[in-house]
C-alpha cells in the first residue's frame, strides 16, 4: 500500500528546492568544459549560485509558525511553506503534520501550523518494529512496514482495541500528550532555530505502542467433531473461552488448559456425562467420563452385594442425563409364632347341681412356628414366602363337667325344682291400675288375656318368657302373664286382687323360675358369661 500522501510530505512538492530557472531573456549558462581554465570554472560556479539564490529567495515576508501550539513570528524570504520550515531546520521527513501544505506559497502574515507525530512501535508476538512515518491509520503504517493484517488479527493500544482504519493523529499528537516536550515559548527567530530544533527531533518522543495480536488457528476435537477456528487467547483455556466452548466440571482437556497456544495446535475434549445416581436412599447428580454403568459405580465407590439390583444393567453405555438406580436387596428369615387356643369340652352330669362345674382337665394353648423368607429392597419388605411350619406344642383341650340336676326351693306347695334364680325389683298392681274404666270390657285384662288377679305377674319377656312359672318369696307362685310399658329388664309387677289390702312393699327379691331345666338351661346356669 502506498504512503498517505495527504499527511506525509515528500521532497517533490513545489515548496521544496527545485532546479533554478533563469530570468526571462537571460541565456542559458554554459558549464565550462574539462579543458577550460580553473578561473573560468570558478566564475561559472559563482554565477550559477547567484542565479539559484535569485530564483529561490523572494521579498522578505513576516509569517507566524505555530509549533505544537506555541506561535513563533519570523521574517523569511522563502517562497513556500516547505522552504520556510526547511530554513527553520525542520526535517520534513520526520513525522510532521503541516498546515497549510508544504507547497503553499508564502503570503504576508501567513499562519503555518506544525505538529509532530509520535513515532509508532508495532509489537508483534516475537519482536518489535519501529515506525517513524506519517501514516494516518494503523493499516497504512503496517502496509508501509510490509506487515499483512489478517482478517481475524486484532490491534490494541494499551488495554483498548484499535480499529485498523481509525485515525491515529489524536494518539500520536505530542501537544495532546506531553507539553513538556515543546520548544521554548519565546519568539523563535531564524538565527535561533537551529539551536532549538533538537527539541523537535523525532527520536526524543515517547512512541505509541500498537500491539498486533495475530489470530492463531486452533483445531478443537469435541465429541467426534473437529472444528477449526482462529483465536487470540494466550492459553488453551482462553482460546476455548473465546470460541464459546464451555468446559464443565469433569471434562478432560488435552493438552492442559494452561498450555500456551501455538499455531495449528489440536485440542481434544473428552466430555464428562451427567448421571443422576440413586443409591442407598440418596439421589445425587454426578459427572463422569467413563463409558458404562459398571464403571461409574466403581468410580463412586459403590460396592454391589450378591442380590443388589442395578437399572439399567451394568454393561449399559452411559449417555448424558442418564438415570442410574442401585436397589439394595437382601433376604431374611423371619420366624413368627402363633398361639393356638385350646378347645373347651363341656360335659353334662347329673352328679352336679345346676350351675355347678368341675374341671376334669385344664386346657393348654398350643404353639406353632412359621418360617418365612422375606425379600427387602431399600429397607422395605416387598415379598414374603412361607418356607416351613413347625408345631412346637399341640393345644390341650379344656374338659369341664357342668351340672344338670335341678335344685329345689321350698314353696307353699312344697319343694319345687327351678331352672334359674334371678334377683329382680318387685312392685305390685291390681285391675284399677290398668288405666281403663270399670265399664270397659278390657278392664282388668292382661296383655295375654288373663284376669289381673293374684298369681299373675307382669314381666319383660326378653328376660322372663311369657307363661313361665316363678316362685316369689313373700308372694307365692305366679305366672308370667302380663307386661307393661314400665316393665323393663329385671323388673316384675305382681298382681293383687282388687279390694284386698296389700302389704307388699316394692323391693329387691330373689325369685326362682320353676320347671325342669333343659340342657341349655344347664349350660346357661354353669356358664352365665358365655
Amino acid at each position: 500500500m502506498a504512503r498517505d500522501e495527504r499527511t506525509r510530505p515528500t521532497r517533490t512538492g513545489s515548496g521544496f528546492p527545485q532546479p533554478p530557472r533563469l530570468p526571462q531573456g537571460m541565456p542559458e549558462p554554459q558549464l565550462p568544459s574539462i579543458g577550460r581554465s580553473s578561473a573560468q570554472c570558478a566564475f561559472a560556479a559563482a554565477l550559477l549560485s547567484l542565479l539559484l539564490v535569485t530564483q529561490q529567495v523572494g521579498t522578505p515576508t513576516s509569517v507566524v509558525v505555530v509549533v505544537e501550539g506555541v506561535p513563533h513570528r519570523t521574517v523569511t524570504a522563502q517562497r513556500t511553506v516547505g522552504g520556510v520550515l526547511t530554513e527553520m531546520g525542520l526535517d520534513l521527513h520526520d513525522a510532521l503534520v503541516v498546515d497549510p501544505a508544504p507547497d503553499t506559497p508564502v503570503t504576508p502574515d501567513l499562519r503555518i501550523t506544525v505538529r509532530r507525530l509520535r513515532p509508532l512501535v508495532i509489537t508483534l508476538p516475537d519482536r518489535e518494529v519501529p515506525y517513524d512515518g506519517a501514516a494516518r491509520t494503523a493499516a497504512a503504517a503496517l502496509a508501509d512496514l510490509g506487515l499483512v493484517l489478517g482478517p481475524q488479527d486484532r490491534l490494541r493500544v494499551a488495554s483498548a482495541s484499535l480499529a485498523p482504519h481509525a485515525d491515529l493523529t489524536p494518539l500520536r499528537s505530542v501537544y495532546a500528550h506531553d507539553q513538556s516536550a515543546l520548544v521554548a515559548r519565546s519568539p523563535l527567530r531564524i538565527e535561533g532555530v537551529r539551536a532549538a530544533r533538537n527539541s523537535l527531533r523525532f527520536d526524543r518522543l515517547e512512541p505509541v505502542r500498537i500491539v498486533l495480536e495475530r489470530a492463531v488457528p486452533v483445531v478443537v476435537h469435541d465429541q467426534g467433531q473437529a472444528v477449526t477456528f482462529a483465536t487470540h487467547g494466550a492459553s488453551v483455556r482462553e482460546a476455548l473461552a473465546e470460541a464459546g466452548v464451555a468446559i464443565r466440571p469433569g471434562d478432560l482437556v488435552r493438552p492442559d488448559p494452561e498450555t500456551p497456544v501455538r499455531p495449528g495446535v489440536h485440542v481434544y475434549l473428552e466430555r464428562a456425562r451427567t448421571v443422576v445416581l440413586t443409591a442407598d436412599r440418596a439421589t445425587r447428580i454426578i459427572t463422569s467420563r467413563v463409558k458404562r454403568v459398571e464403571q461409574v459405580l466403581q468410580e463412586q465407590g459403590i460396592t454391589l452385594e450378591r442380590l443388589d439390583r442395578v437399572a439399567p444393567a451394568l454393561g449399559a453405555p452411559l449417555y448424558d442425563g442418564m438415570p442410574v438406580q442401585v436397589v439394595r436387596v437382601r433376604e431374611e428369615q423371619v420366624v413368627e409364632e402363633e398361639v393356638v387356643p385350646f378347645e373347651i369340652e363341656r360335659i353334662p352330669t347329673d352328679e352336679l347341681q345346676l350351675g355347678e362345674t368341675h374341671t376334669l382337665q385344664p386346657g393348654n394353648p398350643g404353639l406353632t412356628r412359621r418360617y418365612y423368607r422375606v425379600r427387602i429392597e431399600d429397607g422395605e419388605e416387598v415379598a414374603r414366602e412361607l418356607t416351613a411350619t413347625q408345631v412346637s406344642s399341640e393345644p390341650r383341650t379344656h374338659r369341664v363337667q357342668f351340672g344338670t340336676r335341678a335344685p329345689t326351693v321350698m314353696t307353699p306347695e312344697g319343694p319345687k325344682a327351678y331352672t334359674r334364680k334371678l334377683r329382680v325389683w318387685a312392685t305390685w298392681y291390681n285391675a284399677s291400675h290398668g288405666g281403663k274404666s270399670p265399664d270397659s270390657p278390657w278392664y282388668g285384662v292382661t296383655a295375654l288375656g288373663l284376669r289381673a288377679t293374684y298369681g299373675v305377674m307382669a314381666v319383660d319377656p326378653r328376660v322372663i318368657p311369657f307363661w313361665t312359672r316363678a316362685y316369689v318369696p313373700g308372694y307365692g307362685i305366679a305366672v308370667a302373664g302380663d307386661t307393661g310399658g314400665g316393665i323393663r329388664g329385671y323388673h316384675i309387677d305382681l298382681a293383687f286382687d282388687e279390694g284386698v289390702p296389700v302389704t307388699w312393699g316394692s323391693r329387691y327379691v330373689d325369685i326362682y323360675l320353676l320347671g325342669s331345666p333343659t340342657l341349655q338351661d344347664a349350660l346357661r346356669a354353669a356358664f352365665p358369661d358365655e
